[in-house]
């Protein structure tokens, strides 16, 4: 199959670029930032000139990778009539929207790889592309290592006859202090934030601990996420 050429993005970037202009030109937005004691003048400064400059370098980071991931598919496996859709155009937005709102690099290729996921299994009921998005634009990079960690940890089920909270102790998340060299107290903050986004779960229920401590565990949606992030068609 043809492959496609990377960092031929001039077209893209040049549209993206007027988009920009034309959200900078908004009148009431750039004379209401003007009227902000102090702060008003840097921050439209900001917006005419470097906003700009390093919204569209993230965004090139995103589309080069899109292109490289692209490229290493069979085009045969692609659907593209989900490439027309408005499920595929609100996912490109958000993940725009996400790229511009991070500096690292790790994240928007994250953005990349579900853009590109979720136009190779479309139709699978059982994934959910776009609360992926929602969920991962929100976590900081120190919550995604925690979370990449903690599902390394306990990605393998419980023997059969193991009881949970048997498996639960020697797959603790206790552990993780160790391995990323974050204290106790602010892994466990780390984790109760996770388990709001559902990607973390509790167990409950310990007579003999204190359940104040935390019982953290991978949830269903995490694993979910992390199999249609590791599609072989993507891991090739």
């Amino acid at each position: 199959m043809a492959k496609e050429k990377k960092g031929n993005l001039k077209p893209v970037i040049n549209g993206i670029d007027q988009i920009i202009i034309k959200l900078n030109d908004q009148w009431l937005i750039r004379s209401g930032i003007a009227f902000i004691p102090i702060f008003g003048i840097p921050v439209n400064e900001f917006l005419s000139s470097r906003a700009n400059k390093l919204t569209l370098q993230r965004w090139e980071i995103l589309f080069q990778e899109m292109a490289e991931k692209v490229s290493k598919l069979d085009e045969v496996k692609i659907n593209k009539d989900f490439l027309k859709t408005e499920e595929f155009y609100d996912l490109l937005l958000k993940a725009m929207d996400g790229a511009a709102k991070t500096r690292h690099k790790e994240k928007i290729k994250i953005y990349t790889h579900i853009l590109v996921s979720a136009a190779i299994e479309p139709d699978n009921s059982n994934q959910d592309p776009e609360l992926y998005l929602t969920i991962l634009t929100e976590l900081l990079p120190i919550e995604l290592r925690v979370i990449k960690d903690l599902y390394e940890l306990q990605k393998d089920k419980p023997l059969s006859g193991e009881k949970i909270t048997e498996w639960e102790r020697s797959h603790s998340w206790k552990k993780l202090s160790e391995s990323t060299n974050i204290e106790e107290f602010t892994l466990r903050m780390i984790l109760q934030r996770l388990e709001r986004t559902g990607l973390v779960t509790q167990l409950i229920g310990y007579v003999d601990t204190m359940d104040s401590e935390g019982h953290f565990i991978i949830s269903d949606l995490l694993k979910d996420l992390i199999s249609f992030l590791n599609k072989p068609d993507l891991m090739e």
